[in-house]
């Protein structure tokens, strides 16, 4: 199976920053 056809797309810098900023405030938020 060719994996050259199939390549999953690079998020977007935006999102990864929004996901990042999201893990912060969940990690603050429900810090044990």
């Amino acid at each position: 199976m060719p994996t050259a056809m199939y390549q999953r797309p690079k998020p977007p810098s935006l999102w990864t920053e929004v996901w990042t900023l999201t893990r912060i405030v969940y990690g603050i938020l429900f810090w044990p």
